[in-house]
């Protein structure tokens, strides 16, 4: 399994206060999302490139990405819903 570092926009903090904090917040930028795209994060706080949450020690779950954020990942890391 591989791991990755989870992008951070520096604007991200000025998104979520904009557009407000919800569920389907890019967990990278803050913006609404589509929630078509999805990251898949350890408690450590990178991604993953497993999908299936039940083989990830220290799973945090998976977290919607937005089209434009994705393109900061490779693409092993991006799950479709």
């Amino acid at each position: 399994m591989k791991t990755y570092p989870i992008y951070e926009s520096p604007k991200k903090e000025a998104n979520e206060e904009k557009y407000g904090l919800t569920s389907k917040s890019c967990v990278c930028c803050g913006k609404p999302t589509a929630e078509k795209l999805w990251i898949h994060a350890t408690t450590d706080w990178v991604a993953v490139d497993e999908p299936d949450q039940d083989k990830v020690p220290n799973t945090q779950g998976a977290f919607p990405i937005g089209s434009e954020c994705a393109k900061k990942f490779p693409k092993e890391f991006i799950f479709k819903a």
